[in-house]
């Protein structure tokens, strides 16, 4: 049996119920925000933190961006986390980076 999925639709029943979700938590003086940290210029993880910001405005959610370059250190890379982790805008974050990127600790 073949079930065909309407990813538009679910994409969009999804949205208007986080966006519910995200009005319902603002009433309560809470406002979410999502944060990113994007690691290079890599066409599809821009493309992809794009989307994230994108569908943060669609849905209400407070969006912080941080973009490194690709030669970015580790201590660059836990800055930019630090940063995201002390600011109380952000309740959460998500990191993107090339593939074929390395980063060596400086410890």
């Amino acid at each position: 049996m073949t079930i065909k999925l309407d990813g538009k639709r679910v994409a969009a029943e999804v949205k208007a119920n986080l966006a519910e979700r995200v009005s319902a938590l603002k009433e309560h003086g809470i406002v979410p925000g999502l944060g990113t940290l994007l690691v290079g210029e890599d066409p599809g993880s821009m493309k992809y933190v794009a989307g994230k910001h994108a569908d943060c405005a669609e849905v209400g959610i407070r969006s912080i961006r941080r973009d490194l370059p690709a030669d970015a250190s580790f201590d660059d890379i836990a800055a930019a986390v630090r940063d995201l982790n002390e600011d109380p805008a952000c309740t959460g974050y998500c990191r993107c980076r090339a593939a074929s990127t390395r980063t060596r600790s400086s410890a």
